[in-house]
């Protein structure tokens, strides 16, 4: 009896064993196939953007245009160096279209800073340290010297007043600081339809006139 009863102990825990064994492997399945799921959900989450895309091409196209590249003169055949054309054409006009979305993603844009020329920007910052005071007069004592040069060798021909080579000569050291407003006019007049970049020009215009006025009358007295 004690046999018996061992024996079907036995027998129970194997089938027991068996049918844990052919639950497993369904159980593995079930979990791959919920994760393929969940990952494919996160794909579909993902939106890919035509700029994505565009890089995405670039980035294949660079590789085998490398390729090419890498082909001797003498081994590359004529359907190689037509595809090797097509491809340059193909990216020259994916730049293009990326240029156009950057252009586009700008003006659709609500920040500010997006809608500024960083070149204007620069360029005022490099223009207010060349009218500034001190830095303005200090620069502009040589040009000072090459005005004054000029204005003694037209004296000598036109045989000024002391008072008359005194303003000729501050007229043409003047010269100096106009030429500033006279390129931020020009700039202005480059915008069209930007709305911020004609305030920033503006503003821009203003700072310089302020800081050239300061600078002038800081050494007016040097020359009258």
């Amino acid at each position: 009896m004690l046999e018996e009863d061992l024996k079907k102990e036995e027998l129970g825990e194997s089938e027991e064993k068996e049918s844990l064994e052919e639950a497993t492997p369904v159980e593995e399945t079930d979990a791959v196939e919920k994760q393929a799921e969940n990952q494919g959900e996160a794909e579909e989450n993902v939106e890919t953007t035509e700029e994505d895309e565009i890089y995405a091409k670039l980035h294949e196209l660079d590789l085998r245009l490398e390729q090419l590249e890498d082909i001797a003169s003498e081994d590359i055949t004529i359907d190689e160096e037509q595809e090797y054309a097509s491809l340059k054409a193909e990216v020259k006009k994916l730049k293009e279209r990326l240029k156009e979305i950057n252009k586009k993603k700008k003006e659709e844009s609500n920040s500010i800073w997006d809608k500024i020329n960083i070149y204007y920007i620069i360029y005022a910052f490099i223009a207010l340290i060349l009218v500034m005071y001190p830095t303005g007069t200090m620069i502009s004592a040589y040009y000072a010297n090459l005005s004054y040069k000029l204005a003694s060798s037209i004296n000598e021909t036109l045989e000024l007043s002391d008072k008359a080579f005194d303003i000729m000569n501050f007229s043409l050291y003047l010269l100096y600081y106009v030429l500033f407003i006279v390129i931020d006019l020009v700039f202005f007049s480059f915008i069209k339809k930007n709305k911020v970049n004609k305030i920033t020009m503006a503003v821009v215009i203003l700072v310089h006139v302020v800081a050239s006025l300061i600078s002038v009358l800081q050494i007016i007295e040097v020359f009258f």
